[in-house]
């Protein structure tokens, strides 16, 4: 009499090479029956692996040829680039859209509160890492257009911190300088009088 095995509860005879392969079989089917109902939310194309076309399939190869047709998609070649969502190339820009989105909120700002260095360095940053990110391989599009989008911001915040200094009476040379260091305002030459008065 043949030796019995437990499988989850289930009692299996001692079965020759081609019955185990159809345990396997059954098994991987099994699991993408699991995986089959991810194409109603978009993860698997439609012509991609369906309970069907799971019925004609007679080996483990056959299987796993027909699972791996949905990774011909624009969703799956998306997933899988070398700047997809599994890497660090992906996540990286994501979060640096922060610094996008609070340098559009400065739009908002009066321009004597905005810092001329801090724009200097934004700008800066944005226009040299738009170019590089089209050097490094593999190119990183996201990353670009992120710091396109953040050279533009801080750019323009600079034109407001230069347009702004010009009102006021300076000259070309002394707004340049006050982007480097603002001049003082009223209240901090009355705060240094105030302190340095004799008592």
């Amino acid at each position: 009499m043949p030796v019995r095995r437990h499988y989850r509860g289930r009692i299996y005879p001692e079965t020759s090479q081609a019955a185990r392969k159809r345990m396997v079989l059954c098994t991987i089917k099994q699991i993408a029956r699991v995986i089959v109902p991810m194409r109603l939310i978009g993860q698997i194309p439609t012509g991609g692996v369906t309970p069907t076309s799971l019925q004609s399939v007679s080996s483990p190869g056959q299987l796993l040829s027909s699972m791996a047709s949905h990774t011909s998609s624009a969703f799956w070649r998306f997933m899988n680039s070398p700047t997809g969502p599994r890497t660090v190339h992906f996540w990286a820009p994501v979060m640096k859209w922060s610094l996008v989105i609070a340098g559009a909120k400065d739009l908002n700002r009066p321009v004597e509160k905005v810092s001329g260095t801090q724009q200097i360095a934004l700008t800066a940053t944005g226009l040299i890492w738009t170019r590089w990110c089209m050097i490094i391989k593999p190119r990183n599009y996201l990353l670009a257009s992120v710091n396109f989008f953040l050279g533009c911001v801080a750019g323009f915040q600079l034109i407001r911190v230069y347009n702004w200094n010009r009102s006021l009476g300076y000259s070309f040379s002394e707004t340049v300088q006050n982007m480097f260091s603002p001049p003082e305002t009223p209240r901090e030459i009355a705060i240094d009088a105030a302190v340095e008065a004799p008592k």
